[in-house]
């Protein structure tokens, strides 16, 4: 049997509908069987719908026309719409005849007002969507009104031009909310939103306002009532002269109580007693003087009436005295017997009594006299604490400084070291004390880190935000300084080539600003690593130690140079999974320095 490609065989012809086709018939055990081309087009048993005509191809080039409606479910993607013969022009819009459809140029007004819509209903279940435009409500008695359950949500920025009133109601910040102030910032832990006269900021300097001084609150009010005043560590109380202490309560006084005042009238002795005196027991009786119990007590006791002693009763009774009143003023003549020195001694034949500066001290007679007594300036102690020089006529005393070792004398002076951390060290020199660094954050991120292009620098991130009372870190990588001081910064970077040929030269580099700004001042010398080697990493290590006013800012920045002509952009910052687990694309930790 001749193939059916063979057209001698089996000549190619125009069909017609009564011509018969060979098939098989599937639904009698595929039989082979004939039927009539004109089966094919529906003439016959075999009917087609829209929908089979479809589904055999749904697109032509020819144009449909019809008389009666198409019902449409979907939806219509039409390219072009002729009415009355045109597709209409820019601009146009479609429009009814009546009888038909026409394109007309679109009407000067539009067809409603927003009055006019709201007049006919102004309720809807649908959403108001304004596109790169305004809802502007204006008028005395203009509002926005929300009520319960509804909600208002604000993905964007709320710009308030005048008062902003809350009444009956508060405003309530989730976890996650702030406010913002003038400077873009949500201030941090412990700072209170102040006014700036231009706007508000965020401050932890307490407002002048919000501490007022004692006088401000005695002005508002200096009565209180049911509520004492308790004052702890070393408090004073202090009185000008014209201020005084009035209280008709009770006062317990557990302390030691000082009053210095020796005037000799009621309004200038140091004690005016118009009252009776208690001694914990009475109030005394008539006659009786108030005398020591010796436990650190008082007691009214009748005193016995007293009669002259002689000199000699006096010393038996006690012959030493101390104080500012054991001096004695003679206007006669003393004849001892002996006189003893502060060391008891009687002195021997030919001595002097001499002064010791503190005491008396019989000494051998010197060989001259003083005529003054000067006080040099201090030297470096080479021993002595002093050395006085010469020891007759004019004597000049020089102190000593402390030098450390055997070298005994003053301290030396302070002046040029902190008052507050300098020590002083054995050798006889004031040190500061030793400054340690203290970890205030950490930040890690295993997230690859490729640079845009080549010669196209890329700022490193660390992972997510994160803020302590001394520094931030953004999500971005910008470290901020919140507290002045030093501080250490060590970063890491896990630098990765997937490419298996070529290599990379990578450059690394530190950037700051002292005032918040953009960070463009190098705080340390670029470092440029070749990196040629595939899946091996290359790891970037830097220390740096910075000095930084609250406010300035510093990043990391990383970018494949292409100066030598040849090299790739491939090299990266990527984590990698070693045994011991997996190292970070990028790393820092900050230091501060302490002392």
């Amino acid at each position: 049997m001749a193939r059916i490609d063979n057209t001698t065989v089996y000549p190619t012809v125009t069909p017609a509908m009564d011509d018969l086709l060979i098939a098989t018939d599937v639904s009698d055990n595929n039989k082979t069987v004939t039927f009539l081309v004109s089966s094919l087009t529906g003439s016959a048993t075999v009917l087609q719908g829209l929908q089979s005509v479809l589904d055999t191809g749904n697109t032509a080039t020819q144009s449909l026309s019809l008389t009666g409606d198409i019902n449409v479910v979907g939806t219509v993607y039409p390219t072009t719409i002729t009415a009355v013969g045109s597709t209409g022009s820019a601009g146009q819009i479609l429009s009814s005849t009546g009888t038909g459809l026409q394109w007309i140029n679109s009407p000067s007004t539009s067809c409603c007002s927003l009055q006019s819509v709201l007049t006919i209903g102004n309720q809807a279940t649908t959403n108001i969507e304004m596109v790169s435009s305004s809802i502007i409500v204006s008028g005395a008695s203009g509002s926005i009104t929300i009520n319960s359950p509804a909600s208002l949500t604000n993905n964007g920025i709320s710009n308030f031009n005048a008062s902003v009133r809350i009444d009956s109601t508060s405003v309530d910040f989730q976890d996650s909310g702030f406010i913002i102030d003038g400077d873009g910032n949500v201030g941090t832990a412990g700072q209170w939103l102040t006014s700036t006269v231009t706007g508000v900021a965020w401050s932890s300097v307490i407002p002048p306002g919000s501490s007022p001084t004692l006088q401000q609150v005695l002005d508002t009010g200096n009565t209180a009532l049911n509520v004492g005043m308790t004052f702890t560590g070393t408090s004073v109380i202090s009185l000008a002269a014209n201020n005084s202490i009035t209280s008709a309560g009770d006062n317990t006084w557990s302390g030691n109580n000082t009053f210095s005042a020796t005037g000799i009238t009621s309004t200038t002795a140091g004690i005016a007693l118009t009252g009776s005196l208690w001694d914990g027991v009475s109030t005394g009786t008539l006659n009786q003087v108030l005398v020591s119990t010796g436990a650190g007590g008082v007691s009214w006791r009748t005193s016995p009436t007293p009669t002259p002693n002689t000199l000699q009763e006096v010393l038996d009774q006690g012959n030493t005295a101390t104080g500012a009143s054991a001096s004695i003023t003679l206007s006669g003549t003393v004849n001892p017997s002996t006189i003893t020195d502060g060391s008891g001694s009687t002195g021997s034949a030919s001595q002097v009594l001499t002064s010791t500066g503190s005491a008396l001290a019989w000494s051998a007679p010197g060989t001259g006299a003083i005529a003054q007594v000067t006080a040099g300036s201090a030297v470096t102690s080479t021993g002595s604490a002093i050395t006085v020089s010469p020891i007759t006529g004019s004597v000049v005393v020089t102190p000593q400084i402390f030098a450390g070792v055997g070298n005994i004398g003053v301290v030396p002076s302070s002046a040029a070291v902190s008052q507050s951390t300098a020590y002083l060290r054995a050798d006889g020199t004031w040190q500061n004390t030793i400054t340690q660094f203290a970890l205030k954050m950490t930040a890690t991120t295993t997230a690859n880190q490729a640079t845009a292009a080549i010669d196209t620098a890329l700022q490193v991130n660390f992972g997510l935000a994160q803020t302590t009372t001394s520094v931030s870190l953004s999500s971005a990588g910008l470290i901020t300084f919140n507290e002045a001081g030093s501080y250490r910064l060590a970063f890491t970077g896990n630098l990765i080539r997937t490419a298996v040929s070529g290599y990379s030269n990578t450059q690394f580099g530190i950037f700051y600003d002292s005032t918040g700004g953009n960070p463009s001042v190098a705080a340390s010398p670029i470092i440029t690593y070749n990196n040629e080697g595939t899946l091996k990493p290359t790891v970037y290590n830097e220390d740096l130690i910075i000095t930084v006013v609250p406010g300035s800012t510093l990043v990391l920045r990383i970018l494949n140079d292409a100066s030598s002509g040849s090299a790739d952009n491939d090299s990266a910052l990527r984590s990698y999974a070693g045994v011991l687990g997996t190292t970070p694309s990028a790393s820092v930790l900050i230091y501060k320095a302490e002392q």
